[in-house]
């Protein structure tokens, strides 16, 4: 199985081919929760959780899923990415292939990504 910094890696090497975008990997110690790339794509806001596995759920990943429905909710685009998965959004969104399938992809993101309904304080979200 692929480890989540290969992944990674396969993430970073395609979005910097692209033209019109700016993105950063996020700190490995940055704020908990806070998705692993975060950028700007021809003036749309993204941001992006990278899991190596779905089935292998942690604590943080309700922070992490609590955050990329934050950023939905302000009109962003969260996404929550897998090596099963990652392509046919990045497809979408980047290379604009198989646009009229998009509503699909973020009914399928959102199921993905089951909501948690706990609310954090801010100490949860700096500690």
């Amino acid at each position: 199985m692929l480890s989540e910094t290969a992944f990674k890696n396969i993430v970073m090497k395609r979005l910097r081919e692209l033209e019109g975008i700016w993105f950063f990997k996020s700190q490995e110690v940055a704020v908990r929760g806070i998705p692993d790339i975060i950028g700007c794509f021809k003036g749309r806001f993204f941001a992006i959780e990278l899991k190596r596995d779905y089935a292998e759920r942690s604590d943080s990943q309700a922070l992490q899923e609590y955050n990329l429905d934050k950023i939905r909710e302000c009109k962003g685009l969260g996404f929550m990415w897998s090596p099963n998965n990652w392509e046919k959004y990045f497809d979408s969104f980047f290379l604009g292939k198989h646009v009229e399938k998009a509503k699909e992809f973020k009914k399928n993101d959102t199921l993905i990504a089951k909501r948690n309904t706990r609310i954090y304080s801010k100490k949860a979200l700096y500690d």
